[in-house]
């Protein structure tokens, strides 16, 4: 009686890893737009203590790099638009600086990790961009 029951058990075993991959996957899916331009947006970070501020970088890579970083843009600003001008496919990092006026000089006295456009704990729907250089204009244009 005891064996009968084993493959049922497996099964249940079986179909409980397969929904485990199925969410993981779907949960991790990157949706990559294709453009030559993408506007960057994020949620305000609160300052840890009055009188501080908070600014941003954003963070371009190869999809594949991401150590090869380039650092495009830092400000205080709650939005940033990227132009590519390159063809690949990339993503994009935020990362947060916390200001500090230390004896009437603002001072960077420390930074986040940079938060990638691939992680879903960082952006929910997680994204990166495919740039395809355009073709070279058509030419003997004219009526046959």
């Amino acid at each position: 009686m005891k064996n009968v029951n084993f493959p049922r058990n497996m099964l249940c075993v079986f179909v409980a890893l397969a929904l485990v991959v199925i969410f993981h996957t779907n949960a991790s899916a990157i949706e990559y737009k294709i453009a030559n331009k993408i506007t960057l947006g994020w949620d305000a970070t609160a300052p840890v203590n009055a009188g501080e501020s908070i600014e941003y970088a954003i963070y371009q890579a190869p999809e594949s790099d991401k150590l090869s970083a380039v650092k495009l843009w830092q400000g205080p600003e709650l939005e940033y638009t990227v132009t590519l001008a390159e063809e690949g496919i990339f993503l994009f990092g935020l990362e947060t600086y916390r200001l500090v006026d230390i004896g009437g000089t603002i001072e960077k006295v420390s930074n986040s990790a940079i938060g990638w456009s691939d992680d879903p704990a960082v952006a929910p729907v997680p994204f990166g961009v495919r740039y395809y250089l355009p073709p070279p204009m058509g030419t003997g244009f004219g009526p046959k």
